[in-house]
């Protein structure tokens, strides 16, 4: 009996264990490809940024 509890509690343990690793990594990976969204975000505004200063240099002239 104490074998076949010994071996039910080493399964879930393994299960749990494996379970939350695989958790984390997609945890980490959501939250990479949120910078990644946020960089393209900054990307975009400075790109506006310096369109908008040509823009305005251009009405200048």
């Amino acid at each position: 009996m104490k074998k076949i509890l010994g071996l039910v509690f080493a399964i879930m343990f393994i299960f749990t264990t494996t379970s939350f690793a695989s958790n984390e990594y997609e945890i980490e990976e959501y939250l990479n490809f949120d910078v990644v969204e946020n960089n393209n975000e900054n990307e975009k505004i400075k790109i506006n940024e310096q369109q908008e200063k040509i823009i305005d240099f251009s009405i200048q002239s």
